[in-house]
Order: C-alpha cells, then sequence, then structure tokens
C-alpha cells in the first residue's frame, strides 16, 4: 500500500508542478501573502514531508504549486471526533479515498464513499465529510492554492 500512495502521490505531484509552474504567476497579485513564486518541475519523495497535526486524529502532508495545493491526509479516531458541519470556500476541491469509508455531503447530496471514490466540489460549495471507519487516508487537491494551509508549510521550514 504504501508504494502505491507514494506512486500516485508522485505522480499526482509532479503532474500538476509540470503543469502549474508560470512565470507571470509569481507577480504579487495583490494579497496579503505578497509574490507567490513558481515551482520548477519536480518529484518529492514520499518522506520530503513531516506530518503535520491539523487537529485531534487529523494530520496531514502538505505539498504547494503557485496555483494548486495536494494534501495527503489521514484522519483516525473517528468515533471520538464531533462530526464536521457543512462548510465553502473559494477553491475547487477534488478528493481521492486511498482507505477506509466516509460520509460525503456536497450541496444536498450525502453518499457513502470508500476506497477508489473520488469526488469533486466546485468553489463555494458547501459541503463536508465524516469518516465511517476508524481510519481514512485520502489525497485533496485543491485550486487555486490554499493559501490558509501555508502555515503548515511554514512549521515545516522552521524545522
Amino acid at each position: 500500500m504504501r508504494h502505491i500512495v507514494s506512486i500516485v502521490l508522485g505522480l499526482s505531484i509532479a503532474a500538476f508542478c509540470g503543469c502549474a509552474s508560470s512565470p507571470h504567476l509569481a507577480e504579487n497579485r495583490g494579497d496579503p501573502m505578497g509574490a507567490i513564486p513558481s515551482l520548477e518541475s519536480t518529484v518529492f519523495a514520499a518522506d520530503d514531508r513531516h506530518w503535520e497535526q491539523i487537529s485531534e486524529g487529523v494530520r496531514g502532508k502538505f505539498f504547494f504549486s503557485d496555483r494548486i495545493t495536494l494534501v495527503y491526509l489521514e484522519m483516525v479516531g473517528a468515533e471520538k471526533r464531533p462530526p464536521y458541519g457543512l462548510h465553502h470556500h473559494h477553491h475547487e476541491q477534488m478528493v481521492y479515498v486511498l482507505e477506509g469509508r466516509s460520509r460525503v455531503q456536497i450541496g444536498d447530496e450525502i453518499r457513502e464513499i470508500g476506497p477508489g471514490d473520488v469526488y469533486f466540489v466546485t468553489a463555494n460549495t458547501p459541503h463536508t465529510l465524516n469518516a465511517l471507519t476508524d481510519k481514512v487516508v485520502m489525497i485533496e487537491v485543491f485550486t487555486p492554492t490554499r493559501e490558509d494551509f501555508r502555515q503548515y508549510d511554514a512549521q515545516r521550514k522552521k524545522r
């Protein structure tokens, strides 16, 4: 399983980073973060990122380009966490489930999903995901990049 995850993660990042970089995107777009540097085409090894704790029982590995954020996410101890409520953001989000089962709600649609399933959320659409098994592992991709997630990248760089 680890090899499959490494291959999927490596190919996803290489593909996204190779097509997402663009020199004009490195200019300041007027946001408080300033200039967003372009990322050269590259491949990250599975161990290039440490796990970052997001909340109790939820951790992730974060990868950024100038247009895309990829999160390798693991949730454990679902029975100990209260359900997540609906939320929305201006990012499009696509999620590939690697392990475990969850209930996803997108707008009014509610579905149970598991390994190999993918869901997509358009910008500003209310959605949520709640684990049905003790462990859920997935790969999330956001565009535009999740600037609010860069705090996890900053923590990594301090190490």
